[in-house]
């Protein structure tokens, strides 16, 4: 069984939570502050949605098993509660 800590991220204001491309093995939920989800190459990024909590992000990458089509930075200080993919399907 997971504890609580093994399943918490904290990210600070700016912090990459998810890249545009990169392999997605994993889900976020968030369980406090916002984040922002980004499109295109850095310097010319547009902004898609914000998120906040209880808002569920990533996992997409995850269901069509495909790079991640879009980034994650945090845009205020907040924690995250990391999903496993085998654990989102048997919830």
């Amino acid at each position: 069984m997971w504890r609580e800590k093994d399943i918490i991220r904290v990210y600070q204001k700016g912090d990459a939570i998810i890249k545009e491309g990169e392999t997605g093995r994993e889900m976020f939920i968030i369980k406090s502050g916002v984040a922002d989800v980004l499109k295109g190459e850095e310097g010319n990024q547009i902004r898609l949605a914000t998120l906040e909590r209880g808002d569920i992000f990533g996992e997409m990458a995850i269901l069509e098993n495909e790079p991640r089509s879009e980034s994650g930075f945090s845009t205020k200080r907040y924690w995250d509660r990391k999903a496993s993919p085998l654990q989102t399907v048997l919830k």
